[in-house]
């Protein structure tokens, strides 16, 4: 996650660094789409291994977490449709 993190900070850092003028916005929505992806793989692949069959408690909160961070994920990347798709989906585990 730490990883995917990072990538995702960089990528934006470079976004922002390109002149107006330079920007192809297609090009630059499929990157942030994979990341927003990898990002999602990292959450659900969290819920797979993290799960723990017998801490009800454990259970409860892994739920939560994950939940919170679907939602989250969905209304802040609801105005471009594929990159909350591509993070919501994928956290699904």
């Amino acid at each position: 996650m730490l990883v995917v993190a990072v990538a995702r900070f960089t990528l934006v850092r470079r976004y922002w660094r390109t002149p107006s003028t330079m920007v192809n916005a297609d090009r630059w929505g499929a990157a942030f789409a994979v990341g927003a992806g990898l990002a999602g793989a990292g959450w659900g692949a969290a819920g797979v291994l993290l799960y723990s069959e017998t801490h009800l408690a454990n259970q409860l909160f892994l739920a939560f977490i994950l939940g919170g961070m679907m939602l989250g994920a969905a209304s802040l990347l609801a105005r471009h449709t594929a990159l909350a798709a591509a993070e919501t989906a994928t956290s699904f585990g």
